[in-house]
């Protein structure tokens, strides 16, 4: 079954300025909704619905330690570290499927974005999405690995280097799948690309995780209202041992949403790079020259 049929089709090799970026990012979105959308459920969400569960047992286990550890009796030999075991446990599981969840989206819409390119829009199934997926994956989590321990030593050492590497290197997935390099080339791919459009870069992932926060603080209302109304329908807030469970499962509701956002700055590095390419390497007009002699 093919994923959408479409008749407009989307150029993605062109120079697009800031504007632009965001105005076809959504375009995109637009017309390709039911394609991403079920290669996202299909593909993706599954991972991040194990993930928002496994959030839920680390809120209740924080509770739970936090009670413990409340309770103890230091002089009766208890042993604190004991207490946490359990949160540590759900916690690792919890953050390395958000880590496996991010890179397979991110290999969703790399893999749908070069179908795209390759067949055109509706001449593509689900299918051919799971078999790009499988093709990258590896690669793209292991970068994903090596790419957030350099940005977070960057931000160990000053907070301004972590940025610095983390633009720098934010197309570095993109060389990775379209150019086939290995992970030293992109790298230095990357760096290269960014180079002359470092604020610009910087700039449309700022505004693209605004629009993410904008959105994810919405829908994170209720779950504020749910918490404050806790603590302050409390007779002794002195003796507060947390909140519901209801609330921890909203929260991990938001989380879910906030993951599934981020689609939107994948789309937009994604039109960047191709954006950069055509200005520095000029591909496609020498294809038309080639064609042309």
């Amino acid at each position: 079954k093919k994923i959408m049929e479409q008749t407009t089709l989307i150029n993605f090799k062109r120079e697009r300025d800031f504007g632009e970026v965001f105005n076809v990012t959504f375009q995109f979105l637009k017309q390709e909704y039911k394609g991403i959308g079920r290669s996202f459920a299909f593909f993706v969400l599954p991972v991040l619905l194990i993930a928002a569960v496994l959030n839920v047992f680390v809120g209740l286990e924080q509770q739970k330690v936090a009670q413990d550890l409340t309770q103890m009796d230091p002089m009766a030999g208890g042993n604190p570290f004991a207490a946490v075991g359990s949160t540590f446990v759900y916690t690792f599981f919890t953050i390395l499927l958000y880590l496996i969840s991010f890179a397979v989206l991110k290999c969703m819409v790399y893999s749908y974005i070069k179908l795209y390119i390759e067949k055109g829009p509706g001449a593509f199934s689900t299918d051919d999405v799971w078999s790009g997926i499988t093709k990258i994956i590896f690669p793209v989590l292991g970068t994903s690995l090596l790419v957030g321990l350099l940005v977070g030593v960057g931000f160990i050492l000053c907070v301004i280097p972590g940025i610095y590497v983390g633009v720098s290197l934010s197309l570095i997935y993109m060389t990775l799948v379209f150019e086939q390099n290995g992970f030293g080339d992109a790298f230095s791919r990357s760096f290269r690309l960014t180079a002359k459009k470092w604020w610009v870069t910087l700039g449309l992932i700022v505004v693209s995780y605004l629009i993410i926060y904008g959105i994810t603080l919405v829908f994170s209302i209720p779950g504020m209202i749910m918490g404050i109304t806790t603590v302050f329908t409390m007779q002794n807030p002195e003796e507060f041992i947390g909140f519901s469970t209801g609330f921890y499962i909203y929260s991990s509701v938001i989380n879910l949403i906030s993951y599934t956002l981020f689609i939107i700055p994948t789309l937009v590095i994604a039109f960047h790079y191709f954006s950069i390419v055509e200005e520095i390497d000029t591909p496609t007009l020498e294809q038309n020259i080639d064609q042309i002699s």
